[in-house]
């Protein structure tokens, strides 16, 4: 199992990519926090990688969204991820990082004999970045995009389509059950004909267009009905938590900001003790800074004795 995810850190003006938009011009009123403005730009994007192995645990629909009680009690456990490797970086691009995870992956599988399979939230550059590295290092991948965000786009189309509260949960309960069941096809052109009434009534639908859009973009990534039968995970939990755990719990603090240089330092560190290396790490820093100030010092001092 191979994902990838991106979440914001505030940043030192230094520490951007982009240099932040000019603050508003004219008297502010006074505030203890920024305004929409005034955080657009300063934010730099920290990209994080996990790698794990999971053991394939067959599911239906049923499992995923059981109709009752009974069926809920019932409904067989998805993959545990076990063995797992995380990355995180503030300073490296993408591509650098979607390298490192296939590195590790191919460790762990040198010869391509293991079934490789991606989960992503449906970013286009990290789909790029993916599909190209696999195709340089010829292993083919099967990438799954996280059923979680397709609920959440279900959600904003039904905020369009059905104001009332049951009729919501009737629409995304359906067009997820579809979904899951493989009929992603149907369901993006279920949402079309309304697109097309509300345009000639001419009737804002933000919600619905933006997820007809998503769906019928990332439409070769919903096979969740061949991923439900050969046991793959269809949700980004695992890298969902890592960047919590790396990044959030410890940058995204109240009133923190952070320079380049000091944010990468704390998420190496953070993802070295995560990952169960610090002992070895910390043995492999104690011989470095003995040979720096120790060894290398006398040596100088005995070849200018000698």
């Amino acid at each position: 199992m191979l994902s990838i995810d991106a979440t914001g850190v505030n940043m030192i003006p230094s520490g951007l990519r982009t240099p932040a938009p000019p603050r508003p011009a004219g008297p502010q009123p006074p505030s203890a926090q920024l305004s929409s403005k005034e955080r657009t730009g300063r934010t730099r994007m920290a990209c994080v990688t996990a790698c794990y192995d999971a053991a394939p645990a067959p599911r239906t629909a049923a499992d995923i969204l059981p109709r009752d009680a009974t069926v809920r009690a019932e409904r067989k456990k998805g993959p545990a991820a076990k063995n797992r490797h995380m990355d995180a970086s503030l300073e490296h691009s993408t591509i650098t990082m979607v390298t490192t995870l296939f590195d590790q992956a191919e460790r762990r599988d040198p010869e391509h004999l293991r079934r490789w399979i991606v989960l992503v939230d449906g970013a286009n550059h990290q789909l790029d970045c993916l599909t190209q590295e696999a195709e340089r290092r010829g292993v083919s991948i099967d990438i799954i995009v996280d059923f979680v965000h397709v609920l959440e786009y279900l959600w904003k189309a039904a905020d369009d389509l059905h104001p009332t509260q049951p009729t919501r949960a009737t629409f995304v309960q359906q067009a997820a059950r579809d979904l899951l069941e493989g009929h992603a096809p149907r369901v993006i052109a279920d949402l079309h004909p309304h697109r097309r009434a509300h345009t000639a009534a001419d009737r804002p639908t933000p919600g619905l267009n933006r997820a007809a859009a998503y769906l019928e973009a990332k439409q070769p990534y919903l096979d969740y009905h061949i991923a439900l039968t050969l046991g793959w995970p269809i949700a980004t939990g695992v890298i969902e938590g890592s960047c919590r755990y790396l990044v959030k719990d410890r940058l995204d603090v109240t009133g923190a900001r952070w320079s380049l240089p000091g944010g990468e330092a704390v998420l190496l560190l953070r993802t070295v003790i995560a990952n169960g290396d610090f002992t070895e790490y910390w043995q492999h820093h104690m011989r470095c800074e003995y040979q720096r100030t120790h060894t290398t010092l006398y040596q100088e001092q005995l070849d200018i004795a000698a």
